[in-house]
């Protein structure tokens, strides 16, 4: 998927690592072919599964199992469905997320390694169709891995990762020239098709301060992150009436706008 017919165009790694960074803060990569030591789809992740596990397990025993899988599998899923979306809709190229490295340390999954491959360019609806059917792959893969260890339904992992990546979509609103919440919409829909998710997550329009209609996730699954001592419902989640989940994300993006 990520080496190039000849004489087809292609965009440099560079341009992507920097896309990534200005996607999220925390998503940091760096060029590289060695993925020892790294959560990759391409290798048995077993002992890095079980350390991630475990340290939930051991920092948040209140919480229980399904927190510590919840958990888990969030960590797993988020860079791969941020970096998709950077790649398409910021450099418009696809991303080789099946040779992606994550980095581990301390039950934080953040930073990756990507091999110096040939980045491919096409309409913005084939990179989807692209990187929505690997993305796919990608996440059944870890979810395969995991399960032995920590297990998660399968409709609140599809919930979670669909949820993932229509946040990485919502923040598109954020750039200085953002794409109005129209293209946003028609993109979710076709990434979630891609994925076979459609209808396990959306985005919802609410005003804003600024007179702005902001993209919010209106989120079927919960993360559990209020069952941590230290924990409470996320503004997003569906636990919440819809009234308080409105106010409390519109006091979330007022502060952005």
């Amino acid at each position: 998927m990520h080496t190039n017919q000849p004489g087809a165009a292609s965009v440099p790694l560079d341009a992507l690592l920097r896309a990534s960074a200005l996607a999220h803060p925390a998503l940091t990569g760096e060029i590289g072919v060695d993925n020892a030591g790294l959560i990759c789809a391409k290798a048995d992740n077993q002992e890095i599964l079980t350390q991630l596990h475990n340290h939930w397990r051991d920092a948040c025993p209140e919480a229980g199992a399904p927190y510590w899988a919840v958990r888990s599998w969030t960590m797993l899923v988020w860079q791969p469905t941020f970096l998709a979306v950077a790649a398409v809709h910021l450099v418009g190229t696809a991303a080789p997320l099946s040779e992606l490295g994550q980095k581990y340390a301390q039950g934080v999954v953040a930073g990756f390694r990507m091999p110096p491959v040939a980045l491919p360019t096409a309409a913005i609806e084939r990179l989807i169709e692209l990187s929505g059917a690997e993305l796919a792959q990608v996440c059944e893969v870890f979810l395969d891995q995991l399960n032995p260890i920590a297990k998660v339904k399968p409709l609140i992992a599809k919930r979670l990762v669909a949820d993932s990546l229509l946040s990485a979509l919502s923040r598109l609103s954020l750039l200085s020239a953002p794409p109005d919440n129209d293209e946003i919409q028609q993109w979710a829909q076709a990434w979630l098709k891609a994925m076979n998710l459609v209808g396990y997550s959306s985005l919802t329009p609410i005003p804003l301060s600024n007179g702005r209609q902001q993209l919010t996730l209106d989120r079927k699954a919960c993360c559990l992150h209020y069952l941590r001592q230290d924990g409470e419902l996320c503004a997003s989640c569906p636990k919440q009436k819809p009234h308080v989940r409105v106010q409390r994300l519109t006091k979330e993006w007022n502060a952005y706008a």
